[in-house]
């Protein structure tokens, strides 16, 4: 019994970690970003660049519309000016 309360308190501590982690996130976050359709499109601060993944998951959540984010990873090139992304998420279809 002590075991199982000791799980469920780590798992706790372990949502209230990722809460406030989100938190922090929400206002570091890119303050615009690029929509098309519903897809996201966002530069990445160099700050936050090993968490782009949660970054895009906390765009999803604070904007239900979009169902896609892609991080810009390279200038615009060649005659038709084309960009290279990287794909940071997606909404799950319920």
């Amino acid at each position: 019994m002590l075991k199982e309360k000791y799980i469920k308190m780590s798992k706790l501590e372990k949502e209230v970690e990722a809460f406030s982690e989100l938190e922090k996130l929400k206002e570091e976050r890119p303050s615009s970003f690029d929509i098309i359709g519903h897809i996201a499109i966002i530069e990445v601060p160099e700050k936050l660049k090993r968490k782009r993944k949660l970054l895009a998951e906390v765009i999803m959540s604070l904007n239900k519309h979009i169902k896609t984010v892609l991080e810009k990873v390279s200038e615009r090139k060649g005659v038709y000016r084309i960009r290279e992304y990287r794909f940071l998420g997606r909404r799950k279809k319920i």
